[in-house]
């Protein structure tokens, strides 16, 4: 079963995609009020897929609680408070600059690091994947994310007097958008026209090829 964690703000897709790799039952949002008020896991024979609440939700919870609270769930779902996780999905919105926002989210998974065992800071950043919303044309517009979690993995390292290698620091990032998640409209017909091949180079999905892509 892989285990997949899932952060970012509200309204990025991270219930939506809860809902298309699980097939669970499950809400997104698309306004400032989370979908997901707490932690929750959707969980297949495949899949453990952990829904985390939006960084820019409107409950007021801080970071600080927000981590704990993960870190409890985890916890509860691994075996004597052993937990593994396969891949981090970061929902982030297109960037080229590195805001305080998302240097605060990049922290937040670097935290990681301190509950896993014999790790090296850069190792965590090799199993998470950027997500955002779109086809995506210019790739300087995920140049913010990338710069956050690299700041962040720097300053780990220096903190723990570990040697950090800033040429070969990178993260994945996959742009996508879901043509249709809402039906057929006006807006998203041409791509149904379009064949599969041609639809990739776009970054343009339909909803059963997203499992399979991820």
């Amino acid at each position: 079963m892989k285990t997949i964690l899932a952060i970012g703000s509200t309204g990025l897709g991270k219930t939506t995609i809860a809902r298309l790799i699980c097939e669970a039952n499950a809400e997104g949002s698309s306004g400032i009020e989370s979908a997901t008020k707490e932690a929750i896991i959707y969980e297949t024979d495949k899949y453990l897929y952990i829904d985390t609440r939006g960084f820019n939700d409107s409950f007021g919870i801080n970071d600080e609680e927000m981590f704990h609270e993960m870190m409890r769930l985890l916890q509860r779902h691994g075996k004597n408070n052993i937990f593994n996780i396969d891949m981090i999905l970061w929902f982030c919105s297109e960037s080229e600059r590195m805001t305080n926002h998302l240097q605060r989210e990049a922290n937040f998974i670097q935290r990681l690091i301190e509950y896993t065992d014999e790790c090296k800071p850069t190792d965590l950043w090799n199993n998470v994947l950027i997500i955002t919303k779109g086809i995506f044309p210019l790739h300087e517009l995920v140049d913010g994310p990338k710069s956050a979690a690299k700041y962040a993995c720097r300053d780990f390292s220096n903190k723990k007097q570990i040697k950090f290698n800033e040429n070969s620091f990178s993260v994945k990032h996959f742009p996508c958008l879901i043509y249709d998640i809402k039906g057929i409209t006006k807006e998203n017909a041409r791509w149904f026209k379009m064949n599969t091949e041609t639809r990739f180079e776009h970054n343009c999905y339909c909803q059963d090829e997203i499992k399979s892509t991820l």
